[in-house]
């Protein structure tokens, strides 16, 4: 029997008031150290602790003093215990809720693991009930890395669980609190994230996913513990301003329970807010970067202050703690560790797609044998996947067909049948790879396996396109990465004016015999599904296609006329109507035609495609876009830019989402901006327009040393572009360290071939601050304010060019000037008169903030 004396009582007291400071993973080792070597001192705080996860009532000031005389009564050991069939042979160890036993299932004759839940915590019949009913759903679960649940039971005054047994060690001992390789964090992650995305897509949410509910076998196949199991706890704990101790709220409900541990819980967890598959995804997210870092994302000296950085604070950057990190890595635990729900991803299935194709790209030619060496399992957990109907079975790429003749007339035929063919299959069973990020390797000469590769698919298809008169003569081919056989291929033939027939017949192949996908009615349905039935109509749509990728005036003209041809002959070709609408806006934002002309005919275009097919996911980005820089309405845009976000990354074109950015960045709130354009940098790594927009918010968000390395990326790979060394030159130039700007301003205007005279005397003159300053008001006065006169002569020029222009230039009156035409035109670049520089030399006259308030932007909340 403990003697309580007056003495032992307080040391007990103090002892637990401390350990509940400590993360609930550090407390044992802080127990073990504090006790020093008193076992029983040890056993008596270890069971006061157990009464925080109970029920609300326990645990109120007095319930510590109701424990401790419950602490007096010897508990009775269950070894050897008969429970329900169960026969109890080891005790394994103690939790939250419970102890763990070993014990043999009398009826089937194997090990299991027994949960015996503390009465604390299985008293409260409504409790009971709820958890009894989530742990059945638990026991549905069958994936290789869920530990099964067996069943629930009781017997006179013991509720249990039983489940799967599973011999190894926890994903906190396997860490040891030191980094892992990043190909073995990968892994871990991966099969974590099977795990996550299997639950998910039955409505189960685990909530308290961290190192301690993670175990690995001795084959390295990590297995998640107690899904379903610590759904519903009720102790809402939150901290005191002024303490460490935390504050018990009582008569939390559900709804509003904290549910998790602390530093792996999310922020809507941390506040008590309700919880869904992103909740598991931040967790996910924290565990990853303690993978990779050796350090926990969030922690503090305590819970509370732990709580706080959760809520509103940043982690370290992973790069600052760990080199070699891929960007992709960090992209994803960024992704992941989003403090909006939103922000993350749609579905865990994509982050589950997304972390197997880094892996894989990384991995390259490992073998398993080299894996199991790093501590992964990769090979294991995919071994599982073929009886999941909800994986893909594959993960493709289609790359630009070629244009085997080199003929002009069938080119657009080349990615139109490439973007038609993704089109049909990216609903199906399939983890397909964007057209903008396979629109990277048009013309390549790299053979497939290797951009395969690249892009981290297990196949790709590949073909060629040729014509013969008015006959189409097509090659595809289906190839496997990473041996490089061919596992089909065909040939197609079929009259010009018949397309929807021949590109029937491919997709059709490509599914059946090349893939062996089996298909539902819908999904075939979905496959054979046309935009338009009108042949022609398609036809000038697709031709189309490759002027709306360019940003100049003559190629929108172009796109725009061949699409109003489009919906003249097929007034329902819905998809027509949106892409002509963008030609509108595009010419609207670019400044090629007045804003009274491009908003009407949007809206017109707009209009008609809803009318026609409301469920377009680009419905609502161009809605989105008419409302911000067209209407300035910032409510309705938002929510517009919202319902478009929550599309499924197979649904979203990556270059609509920069205008989403650019509209946060305006509301200078740039690391919304950033988050938005790392979304898209994960739908297409490839393409340098998303990398050098994320350059330029990472710069606009202080990190200015990732902005130039992601412009040195961009370098490396497109040693042409002009556009990464002039923002590397803001970035030096926001740094005061202006020599370097100005190098690579004279690197910039070389590579644009801006061949002015007085400009290139000022490049090769300048040094320093005056320098730079030199340099930006010559490239402004003989560079853009001629382009401008020029356009005037022939056409429309916006008189917010000449005022930003006169701005920079530090001619107030005529900045002013064009200001206002430019406000009664409602250009749509006055949307960014808080944050754009040009603007600093009048931002504190009176009539600029008169134009800043007519516009009406609303505060931002940053």
């Amino acid at each position: 029997m403990p003697d309580y004396t007056a003495d032992r009582w307080p040391q007990i007291e103090r002892l637990y008031v401390a350990a509940l400071d400590q993360d609930p993973a550090d407390r044992e080792a802080f127990l073990e150290a504090a006790c020093e070597g008193d076992d029983e001192l040890r056993r008596e705080v270890r069971s006061l602790l157990r009464y925080e996860t109970a029920a609300d009532q326990f645990l109120a000031r007095p319930a510590l003093v109701a424990a401790a005389r419950d602490l007096a009564q010897d508990v009775p050991s269950l070894m050897g215990r008969h429970i329900a069939g169960y026969e109890v042979v080891a005790f394994i160890g103690a939790g939250g809720m419970g102890d763990v036993y070993r014990a043999r299932d009398l009826r089937l004759g194997r090990n299991v693991a027994l949960k015996v839940l503390d009465p604390l915590v299985a008293f409260d019949p409504e409790y009971q009930s709820r958890f009894e009913e989530e742990a059945r759903s638990a026991s549905g679960l069958n994936h290789p890395n869920i530990v099964t649940i067996y069943g629930v039971g009781e017997e006179a005054d013991l509720t249990f669980i039983a489940m799967e047994l599973v011999h190894g060690r926890t994903l906190r001992e396997h860490l040891a609190g030191r980094p892992i390789p990043v190909r073995s964090a990968l892994d871990i992650a991966v099969q974590l994230t099977s795990a996550l995305a299997a639950a998910h897509l039955v409505g189960i949410v685990h909530r308290d996913l961290k190192p301690e509910n993670v175990m690995v076998t001795p084959e390295a196949l990590f297995k998640v513990l107690d899904f379903g199991i610590a759904k519903r706890q009720f102790a809402h704990v939150v901290s005191d301003d002024d303490t460490r101790r935390p504050t018990i709220r009582t008569g939390a409900t559900e709804g509003s329970a904290i549910v998790g541990t602390v530093g792996y819980m999310s922020p809507e967890q941390a506040l008590g807010l309700p919880v869904g598959p992103a909740s598991d995804q931040f967790s996910l997210g924290a565990i990853l970067y303690e993978m990779v870092t050796g350090q926990r994302a969030f922690h503090r000296d305590s819970r509370g202050e732990t709580v706080r950085a959760i809520v509103d604070a940043a982690p370290v950057p992973v790069d600052h703690l760990a080199k070699g990190v891929p960007a992709t890595i960090r992209f994803a635990i960024e992704r992941c560790l989003a403090k909006d729900p939103v922000d993350r991803y749609h579905d865990t299935r994509d982050l589950d797609r997304e972390l197997r194709r880094i892996r894989d790209d990384l991995a390259g030619g490992v073998t398993r044998r080299e894996w199991i060496s790093l501590g992964a399992a990769g090979a294991v957990a995919v071994m599982g996947l073929g009886t999941w109907e909800f994986w893909p079975l594959h993960t493709l790429a289609v790359l630009p067909f070629a244009n085997a003749a080199n003929d002009e007339a069938v080119e657009y035929l080349c990615l139109g049948l490439t973007e038609t063919l993704i089109g049909r299959i990216k609903h199906l069973p399939l983890a397909v790879k964007s057209l903008s990020l396979v629109s990277n390797f048009v013309g390549s000469s790299a053979n497939p396996r290797e951009i395969g590769r690249r892009l981290g698919v297990e196949k790709v298809v590949t073909g060629e396109v040729k014509m013969n008169a008015s006959q189409l003569l097509v090659t595809a081919e289906l190839i496997d990465r990473k041996s490089g056989l061919s596992l089909w291929k065909n040939h197609f033939e079929g009259a010009r004016v018949d397309i929807f027939k021949l590109w029937d017949e491919i997709a059709t192949a490509v599914v059946d015999d090349g893939l062996h996908l089996r298909l539902t009615r819908d999904e075939r349905r979905e496959l054979l599904s046309r935009p338009t039935d009108n042949a022609e109509a398609f036809d000038l749509f697709l031709r189309a296609r490759p002027f709306l990728a360019s940003n100049t005036e003559d190629d929108y003209l172009t796109a725009r006329a061949l699409l109003q041809q489009a919906v003249d002959k097929d007034p329902r070709f819905a998809e027509a109507w949106v892409q002509l609408a963008g030609t509108y806006w595009n010419s609207g934002l670019e400044n090629y035609m007045p804003p009274s002309a491009a908003w009407p005919q949007v809206d017109r275009c707009l209009s008609r495609a809803s009318a026609l097919n409301p469920g377009l996911s680009d419905l609502h980005f161009g809605r989105a876009i008419a409302s911000f820089f067209g209407s300035w309405d910032w409510v309705v845009a938002e929510r517009e830019w919202q319902q478009a976000w929550a599309a499924p990354d197979r649904d979203v074109q990556p270059e609509f989402l920069l205008s989403y950015a650019l509209a946060r960045w305006a509301l200078n709130d740039a690391r919304g901006a950033l988050r938005i354009v790392r979304r898209a940098r994960t739908l297409d790594p490839l393409t340098p327009m998303f990398m050098l927009h994320e350059a330029s918010y990472l710069m606009r968000t202080n990190q200015s040393e990732e902005a130039v390395a992601r412009c040195r990326s961009v370098i490396q790979t497109h040693p042409d572009m002009a556009m990464p060394y002039f923002i590397i030159a803001e970035v030096r130039r926001a740094q005061q360290r202006f020599d370097e700007a100005i190098e690579a301003r004279r690197q910039g205007h070389t590579l644009r071939s801006d061949s002015d005279e007085e400009l290139q005397t000022v490049l090769s003159d300048a040094k320093g601050r005056d320098g730079y300053a030199r340099i930006e008001a010559t490239a402004v006065r003989r560079l853009e304010l001629r382009t401008l006169e020029r356009r005037a002569r022939r056409g429309y020029s916006s008189p917010l060019d000449f005022a930003r222009a006169y701005a920079q230039l530090d001619d107030r009156d005529r900045a002013i000037e064009y200001l206002g035409e430019a406000l009664d035109a409602r250009s749509p670049g006055l949307v960014f008169l808080n944050v754009d520089r040009a603007w600093d030399s009048i931002r504190t006259d009176p009539t600029f903030r008169a134009a800043v308030e007519r516009v009406g932007l609303p505060r931002s909340n940053n």
